[in-house]
């Protein structure tokens, strides 16, 4: 019965209508959820200033919000730099969906990207004006003109959402990071054990991608990484190899974890987080429009369901969308579900 319940090829989300028709869904919407088991939320991220493409995003939101439970852009939202619009300030309906700090709105300067912006400083920038309406948990402001950390959790029924801010949990010497990591550290790992005691199952969103890179699993074709088999970056920008520790002995001490959502690399991606095998990540493309490897990508979006039964039955729906243009890079394979406690393919369309 779990299988059915995610399986490919039930019921579809409604695709946004416009003039150049949506690609041929694999699946049109997102099957049917169980409101006990099962939390569907739509992923989205590196926008990068593109309001055309979030107005259309809202859109689809609006569409199927009977079907989706919450919506969440995880970093990259500005153009290229602090200073540049917010594009979720811009567009109406969009100030719903929550965000996450990415390196695009703590970047200062173009001279020096790895000049980056204080806490507070992106706070103020992307948080400050719509934290409001998000109905999350933040921590207990810091005392510097009462402003609240860029990382916080949100609880959807039996499951727990918690944001991390990669930008300001780092210490690979980038200038200017003079936030103290371990006062995140420390509130991860309370929100953590108290997502034991209140018997929340847990998913955590963040912008870069682990240190030590992805392990793919066999998927076939649903993985278009292009950043080498295990997807790692090498370019300075990535999650300490700390914040996986956390988790592991979140799990080690009777936790229930089904995954990792980020973004940062424009490229589609499901796989464990290297080092850390009870740990499912999902990257998604750009929303923003782009030219890359010669295809026009454009509204990219993914829609996943995560369904938890017991301890030996939890599973893994994504599915892919583009919500106004076709693209190549997406039309082979577009859903996938997965058993994550035994590590195998449900189903693959």
């Amino acid at each position: 019965m779990a299988a059915e319940l995610i399986s490919c090829s039930t019921e579809y989300l409604i695709p946004h209508e416009v003039e150049t028709p949506y690609r041929t869904p694999v699946s049109n919407t997102i099957n049917e959820v169980d409101t006990k088991n099962d939390f569907s939320l739509l992923h989205l991220s590196d926008l990068h200033g593109n309001t055309a493409n979030l107005a259309h995003i809202v859109a689809f939101i609006n569409k199927n919000k009977n079907n989706i439970d919450g919506a969440i852009h995880t970093g990259d939202s500005v153009s290229n730099l602090i200073t540049d619009s917010n594009p979720f300030e811009n567009v109406n309906g969009a100030g719903t969906i929550l965000n996450v700090a990415g390196n695009h709105e703590a970047w200062l300067q173009t001279s020096d990207n790895d000049y980056y912006a204080t806490e507070k400083q992106v706070y103020d920038k992307i948080f400050a004006n719509v934290i409001s309406g998000w109905d999350v948990k933040q921590p207990n402001g810091t005392g510097v003109n009462d402003y609240y950390p860029c990382y916080y959790y949100k609880d959807f029924k039996k499951f727990r959402l918690i944001v991390i801010d990669t930008i300001h949990w780092h210490t690979g010497g980038l200038a200017n990071i003079t936030d103290d990591a371990s006062v995140q550290r420390a509130w991860f790992l309370s929100v953590l054990v108290d997502a034991i005691t209140n018997d929340k199952i847990v998913i955590c969103a963040l912008h870069y991608p682990p240190v030590n890179g992805i392990d793919f699993s066999d998927v076939g074709g649903f993985n278009k990484c292009g950043l080498g088999q295990n997807c790692v970056i090498g370019d300075g920008w990535y999650a300490q190899d700390e914040i996986f520790d956390c988790v592991d002995a979140f799990v080690a001490n009777g936790g229930k974890f089904m995954g990792w959502i980020g973004g940062h690399v424009h490229y589609d991606c499901f796989g464990f987080v290297h080092g850390h095998n009870a740990q499912p990540i999902v990257l998604v493309n750009t929303a923003g429009s782009e030219s890359l490897d010669n295809i026009i990508t454009d509204n990219t979006i993914n829609v996943i369901t995560y369904s938890y039964f017991s301890k030996s039955e939890q599973y893994i729906k994504i599915e892919r969308f583009v919500v106004e243009k076709d693209m190549d890079i997406r039309k082979s394979k577009s859903c996938l579900s997965y058993d994550i406690v035994n590590n195998t393919v449900i189903s693959l369309e």
